[in-house]
């Protein structure tokens, strides 16, 4: 779901980037400074932040993950070039023809790689049940009944019944026993 996706993204982020914040810390002798007056710059980031990571968990099974990362990387390229032009990092870099030519290849080619995509066959769908280790049949195939076999307890059955016959009279023997 988004929310666990958001939540498992943010716990990651903040466990990886707390040793790198000592780190920087310890070796350029900067202390972190956190003052109340930027209550609202943190609160900002959080939900910006949130919002990126949940829209990252959905937009795969809307665009597909190829058309995703295209967006993304036009999003990203976008927003630098709007940066650089107004010196945001404090270096100022000109928009120029090449920049602005770049850019408009990366969205041509967006829309052409996302307008491929549409003309192939959808998957038909497939019933395809779902294994757990909780299913007591998973674990040992004599627990469960032969009326209520699943089609993947059957192929366990298989596997194991071939295994204890050595390999052999499921196509599963050595050269030599084939």
């Amino acid at each position: 779901s988004s929310a666990r996706s958001t939540l498992f993204s943010s716990s990651v982020s903040l466990i990886a980037g707390i040793p790198i914040g000592i780190c920087v810390a310890a070796g350029f002798g900067v202390a972190p400074t956190v003052t109340p007056r930027d209550w609202y710059l943190w609160l900002f980031a959080g939900f910006q932040s949130a919002f990126f990571i949940a829209s990252l968990s959905q937009l795969p099974a809307v665009l597909g993950y190829t058309a995703s990362y295209l967006v993304l990387l036009v999003g990203k390229l976008a927003s630098s070039s709007v940066a650089d032009a107004t010196g945001l990092s404090g270096k100022v870099v000109p928009f120029d023809f090449l920049r602005g030519l770049a850019l408009t290849m990366v969205f041509a080619g967006t829309a052409l790689f996302s307008l491929g995509g549409q003309n192939a066959q959808e998957e038909p769908e497939r019933n395809a049940s779902i294994v757990s280790s909780f299913d007591p049949a998973f674990v040992d195939p004599a627990n469960a009944q032969e009326s209520e076999l699943s089609d993947d307890a059957k192929l366990r059955q298989g596997i194991a019944a071939s295994a204890a016959c050595g390999g052999e009279g499921a196509g599963l023997g050595t050269a030599a026993g084939a």
